[in-house]
Parts: C-alpha cells; sequence; structure tokens
C-alpha cells in the first residue's frame, strides 16, 4: 500500500478492512508492506482510532510489517509501537524498497 495525502477513516473501511476479512476468509496470512512518501500528509483522528481496532482485532493475521518511509515521526513512532505486535515490524528508508518488498 501506498498512503498518499491525508488517510481517513473511510480508507481503512474501504481499502484495508476488506483486505484484511478476504486474508481472513481464505485462511492467509498477511505480509503488509505500507509506503508514506513525500505526497503523504497525515492520518485524522478516525484513522488513528480505526487503526488501533482493525490492528488489535486481527493481529494474529499479520506475518509480517514493513513500514518504508523517511518521515522522521513516523519512523520513530512505528519503532516505539512495535513491540506491542506479535510479528516483526521492520522500518526501511525510501531508498530500502525493494529490500522492504523482501
Amino acid at each position: 500500500m501506498k498512503a498518499v495525502g491525508t488517510v481517513s477513516k473511510n480508507d481503512y473501511e474501504t481499502v484495508i478492512v476488506p483486505l484484511i476479512e478476504e486474508a481472513h476468509r481464505e485462511g492467509r496470512r498477511i505480509r503488509f508492506l505500507c509506503e508514506f512518501g513525500q505526497d503523504f500528509g497525515s492520518f485524522t483522528p478516525g484513522a488513528g482510532w480505526e487503526d488501533l481496532k482493525v490492528g488489535l482485532a486481527s493481529l494474529r493475521l499479520f506475518e509480517g510489517y514493513a513500514i518504508v518511509s523517511d518521515i522522521g515521526w513516523l519512523r520513530e513512532s512505528t519503532r516505539l509501537a512495535s513491540f506491542l505486535t506479535p510479528c516483526p515490524v521492520r522500518v526501511f528508508g525510501g531508498q530500502q524498497r525493494e529490500e522492504a518488498l523482501q
């Protein structure tokens, strides 16, 4: 996934939740990569709440999680929160996208 502009609650409901529900129905694990580039603006408060709800409800489905970004606050907050997840979480710089895909 690539986050562009302002990420909202609606983005979670129309993009992320259907992907997670499909994986759950099919019995698949999820390897998730999300890229936050220069065209990313922010998260709405509703998006933050959805992220927490979706994450907690589907933690066991995730096999791995990668963030690709050069945005300092996003990189650091991901590192700090990564201890809450049962799967590996790695943070990559923008030039490391190919490595993140691996």
